[in-house]
């Protein structure tokens, strides 16, 4: 194997590394804040009326 074909692999596994993790952490943020929301409706009658009106679209978000 060349070490042009080992850097090549290399950067395709950054890049690859990189969309996943990106991908990872949208998914987090949206499970964190779902939670928070399902927690404070639980706590307080009046959250029931938190929605999330901009249309957020979970898998619009990811970068493929």
């Amino acid at each position: 194997m060349s070490i042009e074909t080992l850097d090549t692999y290399k950067s395709m596994l950054k890049d690859t590394f990189q969309s996943v993790s990106q991908a990872i952490e949208i998914h987090v943020m949206l499970l964190v804040i779902e939670r928070a929301l399902w927690v404070t409706k639980h706590k307080y009658e009046e959250a029931s009326l938190i929605t999330f009106s901009e249309g957020v679209d979970p898998a619009a978000m990811l970068p493929y």
